[in-house]
């Protein structure tokens, strides 16, 4: 996982040191969003549970509050949203 989490930084990035870091004015709506669902995720886990590994921690727990109520993985959704929008 470690691996696979070290391909996703270095693709993010390559399209931020490549590209602009802020979306173009149609688009800002949707980074703003992501920036703010990844806010509300890491909010709603609480901020000393958070990892960027994908492994399940020794005492965790399944969070249903915040956004996790909705989606499932709102912090890559928010991922997936901040870089749709810069592409």
């Amino acid at each position: 996982s470690a691996i696979l989490v070290a391909v996703q930084f270095i693709a993010m990035g390559y399209l931020l040191f490549t590209g602009t870091w802020l979306a173009s004015p149609r688009l800002i709506w949707l980074e703003l969003i992501g920036i703010a669902l990844i806010a509300w995720a890491i909010y709603a886990m609480q901020p000393n549970r958070v990892s960027v590994l994908p492994e399940v921690g020794r005492n965790a727990q399944l969070v249903t509050r915040g956004p996790y109520r909705w989606i499932r993985h709102p912090m890559y959704t928010a991922v997936l949203m901040m870089m749709l929008a810069l592409m």
